[in-house]
């Protein structure tokens, strides 16, 4: 291979030779032929696995030999489990390449390494309990990791109370199984609910009542079932009457205990016995009789006493004479009535006391005269009524007149009688009656005229009789034409007198005298409407020339006219009637006026500046119309008015606040002219038009719940003729209180201040939600089974809301039940504004145990004595023992300064057991070992001494079963000055109240 030298020789045929040198290259370009095989491997506990190229290669071959194997992939784990395309590249000692591709197959055949723990679970309130793989799992593991983990049991009840063996089964994502066993404790700890009800129990005639614990209980209920309910009273008597509380305990199949409070009301219904009996009272001299609840009753009773006994009359007076139905009411102590009826018997014997009084009556019309016996009595009385009162004379008549003696009986209700005498004076005051009649009377030729008191009377009569008749006025003249008063007078025989009203009428027929009045020429007056010549005519003038009999003053009345000649030269004769003051007249009298008419119409004007509205037209341009009807004429004849230029009808002017002089000329039928001119102000008295949105306008309310309007938005177009307009609303500023649809108006004023309005309706809007802020986390204890419920914890927030908030509420609700093992749960509480829109914010409210163990069962302080020749003892006790809310969060763990057989020495000891559950709450327990030293020191042997006498003694010792000083002291002498024999007594004490002598 490579370069090679080669030498070319060259014979021709003649046998001459020749070379020539050439390199001659060689090469290899032959690839090897690559031959590959598939292959399987398998994972190892690491998931992993790894090749060679050796694996993959099949035999392949080159023609010169291979020098290299290589692969692409050579290392696999978890992920690569399955086909692998690998591809083996050989390589020739030449550099030759060739390829071939091989499926490399990755097993994992590793079973995962299940691992288990035993777990407690606790029953909920429906008696049930759910748990997962999860909580089986203690830690399981697989090389390429676990697919699914199952149990064989997940759901328990209350029949699974105790122990429960479960198989976790745990699945590796490659299909390779394992199992473990564990043990699921389930524990039943949700106390029962204790539903208590209130009820009414009666006594009974002995006045006991008696209760069980099925009539307290509601219908409590437990998850597991009830085992027992008790009561702590179940028995009653009268001084139970009223509410008593009682305590139902409720206990579960699991020894689970709850309890309820219940008011038994007591109640005392039994009536007591009434018993009555009849009395008879007799009315006093005031007609009023008394009696008391004791004279009725005739020995009631009731089971637990009586109160109070009551009637219902106890007062009696006339009106109760005769028998009376009283009801006597018997009340016991706890306000049961009973009633019995009685018969009270009320008399009267008190007679009645008459008085009488002398008394006037007048005779009648008709000369009668009656009177009754409640005329002559004086104030008769009786103490309990009058029946009846008589007399034995009570009609009279004329021939009675004078003193009559009467005497009255007087009758009580009760038949009681008294009599007493009156004297009745008759008196005849009765007038005669005057009836007169109207008359009427000529005045004679002079004017007078007479009558008698005969023509006036019209029958008068007189229950006795008449005397005489006079009248006031007999003689009349003509100062009395018409009607006059005249008063008739009528005496009777007995003196009494009455009068009587009469008009007399006088007349006078006569009519006056006189002849026609002389014409009236030359008044200057044009032709007068026919009321103006009957309103010229002269009365005082027309009765001038005529007289009359009576009167001194004459009248006429128009009768009739005529009227002569043309509108400017006239004249009138006057017809009429002259009459007297009585109304007698002279008919058909004449009298003439002569006229012609020589006046100019008299023109007024307006008297102040006539007012031109232009301002009711188009563009402020209007057209002048003809103002001559507002000029009055005083004038007698048909006047014709004219408008002048430059301001005739129909001339046009535009704008206003102008002043124009319109010029007025008047004719009369008679060729008399007159001129006059007045005074125009253009104005503008037309209102702009007001033009207000037909649909209503949204106006949302800001965060500070205002909201501000402005006419441009109520305005769609309003305009005036003459002039620019000023809009205004009557409401601009808006609040919380007008959400909803408002009523606004729209006033247009122009520049001369006329205006108008329109209304509009506004649709307030409060689309603004509350703005919260939750106020941060909230901590609630666990309850008495480590769970909890929900409290209302909607004030945990701060609320700026402008118009008012509606509601506040929480998503999870107040009362929901919080398991043992939630520790936190997140709330969000939603506020919604009295509009609508509302707002969220949340926090946690975290479940905390803060309950400590109850300790059961401390020991009571323990006293003893110290063990013989020892200064200690062994003190032994039943140790106490601990229940927790919590136990689901783990144990309760015990610390203990001592335990029982423990030895103590003399003295007070203090034990102290604490219990600290799972959450670090603890409960201590502490009492006391008292070892009493009651131990004498040891009585020594003491020997004989002997002393000199001025020698000290040294009191003796010896030793006590505590360590400590022991003293020994003696009461006898310890110094001598004389010898002899003493006898010395030593007391030992060792300080605990013990004490040995010797001698």
């Amino acid at each position: 291979m490579g370069s090679n030298a080669v030498v070319l020789t060259v014979t021709d045929v003649n046998g001459n030779v020749s070379t020539c040198n050439s390199t001659v290259t060689v090469e290899d370009n032959v690839a090897p032929i690559a031959v590959c095989q598939d292959i399987t491997v398998q994972l190892d506990g690491s998931g992993l696995a790894s090749i060679t190229a050796i694996q993959i290669d099949n035999g392949s071959t080159d023609n010169c030999g291979i020098a290299s194997l290589a692969i692409d992939i050579s290392s696999f784990d978890c992920s690569d489990v399955g086909s692998n395309a690998v591809v083996l590249t050989v390589t020739d000692v030449n550099g030759n390449v060739s390829t071939c591709n091989s499926t490399v197959t990755v097993e994992d055949n590793v079973a995962p390494i299940a691992v288990c723990q035993d777990i407690t679970v606790q029953l909920d309130g429906s008696g049930l309990a759910s748990i997962t793989a999860i909580q089986i799992d203690n830690g399981s593991t697989d090389n390429c990791g676990i697919a699914s983990m199952a149990i064989d049991i997940s759901s328990f009840d209350c029949s699974d109370v105790g122990s429960n063996a479960v198989v976790l089964t745990v699945t590796d994502v490659n299909g390779n199984v394992s199992t473990c066993n564990s043990t699921v404790t389930v524990e039943d700890n949700v106390a029962p609910i204790a539903v208590c009800q209130d009820i009414t129990v009666q006594l009974d005639g002995s006045g006991l009542a008696s209760i069980t614990a099925i009539q307290i209980d509601n219908g409590s209920t437990d998850n597991c079932g009830i085992a027992s309910l008790a009561i702590d009273i179940s028995s009653f008597d009268c001084s139970d009457v009223g509410s008593n509380a009682v305590v139902l305990t409720v206990t579960d199949v699991n020894g689970n205990v709850s309890t309820c409070n219940s008011t038994v009301t007591v109640e005392d219904n039994v009536a007591p016995i009434a018993v009555c009996q009849d009395i008879t009272v007799q009315l006093d001299g005031s007609g009023l009789a008394s009696i008391t609840a004791i004279q009725i009753d005739n020995g009631s009773t009731d089971n637990c006493g009586i109160a109070s006994l009551a009637i219902d009359i106890s007062s009696f007076d006339c009106s109760d004479v005769g028998s009376n139905a009283v009801v006597l009411t018997i009340t016991d102590v706890n306000g049961n009535v009973s009633t019995c009826n009685s018969t009270v018997t009320v008399e009267d014997n008190v007679a009645p006391i008459a008085v009488c009084q002398d008394i006037t009556v007048q005779l009648d019309g008709s000369g009668l005269a009656s009177i009754t016996a409640i005329q002559i009595d004086n104030g008769s009385t009786d103490n309990c009524g009058i029946a009846s009162l008589a007399i034995d004379i009570s009609s009279f008549d004329c021939s009675d007149v004078g003193s009559n003696a009467v005497v009255l009986t007087v009758t009580d209700v009760n038949g009681n009688v008294s009599t007493c005498n009156s004297t009745v004076t008759v008196e005849d005051n009765v007038a005669p009656i005057a009836v007169c009649q109207d008359i009427t009377v000529q005045l004679d030729g002079s004017g007078l005229a007479s009558i008698t008191a005969i023509q006036i009377d019209n029958g008068s009569t007189d229950n006795c009789g008449i005397a005489s008749l006079s009248i006031d006025i007999s003689s009349f003249d003509c100062s009395d034409v018409g009607s006059n008063a005249v008063v008739l007078t009528v005496t009777d025989v007995n003196g009494n007198v009455s009068t009587c009203n009469s008009t007399v009428t006088v007349e006078d027929d006569v009519a006056p005298l006189g002849s026609f009045p002389s014409p009236i020429i030359g008044i200057e007056s044009c032709q007068p409407l026919q009321q103006e010549v009957e309103a010229a005519f002269d009365e005082s003038y027309a009765v001038s020339t005529y007289t009359d009999n009576c009167s001194s003053e004459l009248s006429a009345t128009l009768t009739g006219t005529e009227i002569l000649g043309s509108n400017c030269s006239w004249q009138v004769n006057y017809t009429y009637t002259v009459f007297d003051e009585n109304g007698n007249g002279l008919i058909n009298q004449i009298y003439t006026v002569q006229g012609s008419d020589q006046t100019t119409p008299i023109l007024t004007p307006p008297s102040e500046p006539v007012l031109f509205d232009v301002g009711a037209f188009a563009n402020c341009t209007a057209t002048l119309p003809d103002f001559t009807s507002l000029v009055s004429v005083d004038d007698c004849s048909q006047v014709t008015l004219t408008q002048l230029a430059p301001n005739q009808p129909g001339t046009i002017v535009i704008g206003y606040g102008n002043d124009i002089t319109i010029e007025v000329m008047a004719e009369d039928e008679c060729g008399h002219t007159a001129m006059t001119s007045f005074t125009v102000q253009l104005v503008d008295e037309t209102a702009p038009q007001t033009i207000c949105q037909i649909e209503a306008v949204n106006l949302a309310l800001d965060a500070s719940g205002d909201a501000t309007l402005t006419p441009a938005m109520i305005d769609a177009g309003s305009f005036d003729n003459c002039s620019a307009i000023q809009l205004s609303l009557d409401q601009t500023s808006f609040s919380c209180s007008d959400v909803g649809i408002q009523t606004v108006t729209l006033t247009a004023i122009d520049a001369s201040g006329n205006s108008s309005a329109c209304t509009a309706q506004v649709n307030v809007m409060d689309n603004t939600a509350p703005a919260l802020t939750c106020l941060g986390d909230i901590t609630v204890p666990k309850g008495a089974t480590c769970s909890a419920m929900m409290p209302n914890v909607t004030s945990n927030v701060t609320i700026n809301e402008a118009c008012g908030v509606a509601s506040v509420t929480q998503s999870v609700a107040v009362g929901t039940i919080i398991g043992a093992m939630t520790t936190s749960v997140s709330q969000t509480l939603t506020v919604v504004d009295i509009n609508g829109n509302s707002s969220t914010c949340s926090f946690n409210v975290l479940f905390v145990d803060q309950t400590a163990p109850v300790i059961n069962g401390c020991p009571a302080n323990i006293s003893l004595d110290t063990d013989p020749g020892m200064c200690t003892t062994t003190a032994t006790w039943i140790e106490p023992t601990a229940t927790d809310n919590c136990t689901q969060l783990g144990p309760v763990v015990w610390t203990k300064s001592h335990l029982p057989g423990s030895q103590f020495s003399a003295g007070v000891t203090t034990v102290t057991y604490t219990a600290t559950d799972a959450s670090g709450n603890s409960s201590t327990c502490i009492f006391t070992v008292t070892v009493i030293d009651d131990e004498s020191p040891v009585m020594p042997v003491l020997a004989d001494i002997t002393v000199d006498c001025d020698d000290a003694l040294v009191a003796p010792t010896t030793t006590d079963n505590c360590a400590g000083t022991v003293t020994g002291t003696t009461t006898d002498v310890l110094s001598f000055v004389e010898g002899g024999t003493t006898t010395i007594e030593w007391t030992f004490d060792d300080g605990n109240g013990n004490s040995t002598t010797a001698m």
